[in-house]
């Protein structure tokens, strides 16, 4: 099982640790995955996501591979740049969904820590034959995440910059103790937010520091469990549920992050296909209107007629309901109800438009 360089800081902190796509991970701290939640919606909440897999391009051919392996294109994109992007199969799937980071000396990917070797695998594939160097930093770096309200504060005082002048997707080189750290203004939360990337020797060294800055103000460390509460609120996609090798992007709701301009990218053709068609089956955000809490892979209907399937479902902490987000026949959408088969039994659901939380202007 790998361990991220704050595992020591983590147990210090009494999190209850898990297996978690072949990492030990931090599921919550000592104040439970609602007040951690609650944290982050409120002031700010700290994740170590260590865990995710970073990934070092460098070479001359670098701009051009990207054009093939990324839904967006990169080309007018320069250091500084951060830009969420899908890889999809020639069939137009997902691989997998990451933000690709423009750096002075090449391009940093950030994906999902259980696609880490796929994903390395497909990439090096694609690279084959061109001046293109992919190297795996993830266990040689470490990745903190600073959500909420109160982000700016926290980073601005810790780091001794002016994040707040850092605009949304855009990325800097802060100095943490004369190391670099990477700072990217993105998140999962559906917060303002800062994602950093440093030696991994130094991640629980700024960890302790931003926690203890930031605990008189409310600042929490947060687990898995918080992490995903917040992004379904945010109907934020999550691998294996809203996407993945059987959901194209349309489906899910992310044509936004296709760029058909790109001529060049795998999938292209089969995603412009399914475009040009009326859509046979679409995401879709409901809640419960009955009592039962909704889990991925439960069955959806329309009276007798099955019409698609849970993707994710919890209870909301913000909202204090049960809600959830299910791929369904695109009719669904349309829909004022359907019902959610729950341990044998169907309850009825309330279709309503996502995300179901978004954070103040």
């Amino acid at each position: 099982m790998l361990q991220t360089g704050l595992y020591d800081l983590h147990v210090a902190l009494q999190a209850r640790m898990v297996a978690f796509s072949g990492w030990s991970m931090p599921v919550q701290y000592a104040a439970g995955p609602i007040t951690e939640h609650m944290a982050v919606r409120r002031v700010g909440g700290l994740f170590d996501v260590s865990h995710m897999a970073r990934f070092e391009l460098r070479g001359s051919g670098v701009a051009d591979f990207l054009l093939r392996v990324l839904t967006r294109s990169v080309a007018r994109r320069k250091p500084g740049d951060a830009v969420y992007s899908l890889m999809t199969y020639s069939d137009g799937t997902v691989i997998d969904d990451l933000i690709a980071v423009g750096k002075e000396d090449g391009w940093l990917l950030v994906a999902n820590a259980v696609n880490r070797n796929k994903d390395l695998e497909w990439l090096r594939q694609q690279a084959t034959g061109q001046d293109v160097d992919i190297v795996d930093v993830t266990e040689q770096t470490s990745m903190l995440a600073i959500q909420g309200p109160d982000a700016v504060r926290l980073v601005s005082s810790v780091l001794g910059i002016d994040a707040g002048s850092l605009r949304r997707f855009k990325a800097r080189t802060a100095i943490w103790e004369s190391k670099p750290v990477l700072t990217t203004r993105t998140g999962y939360t559906g917060e303002d937010g800062f994602e950093l990337v440093l030696p991994r020797t130094e991640g629980g060294s700024l960890f302790q520091h931003l926690l203890e800055a930031g605990r008189p103000r409310g600042w929490l460390p947060c687990g898995l469990a918080a992490r995903d509460s917040l992004r379904l609120e945010a109907c934020l996609p999550l691998y294996g549920h809203e996407i993945s090798q059987n959901i194209n992007p349309l489906e899910a709701d992310l044509a936004w992050a296709v760029s058909f301009r790109n001529p060049r990218f795998i999938g292209r053709d089969a995603l412009l296909k399914a475009w040009l068609e009326p859509p046979t089956r679409r995401l879709c955000a409901f809640r419960m209107e009955d009592k039962g809490v909704p889990r991925a892979g439960y069955a959806v209907y329309d009276q007798d007629r099955r019409i698609g399937t849970v993707t994710s479902g919890n209870k909301s902490p913000t909202l204090d309901q049960f809600i959830g987000m299910a791929l369904c026949d695109a009719s669904a959408t349309e829909m004022e109800r359907f019902t959610v088969e729950i341990r044998g039994r169907r309850l009825s659901a309330l279709v309503v438009p996502k995300p179901f939380y978004s954070r103040p202007a």
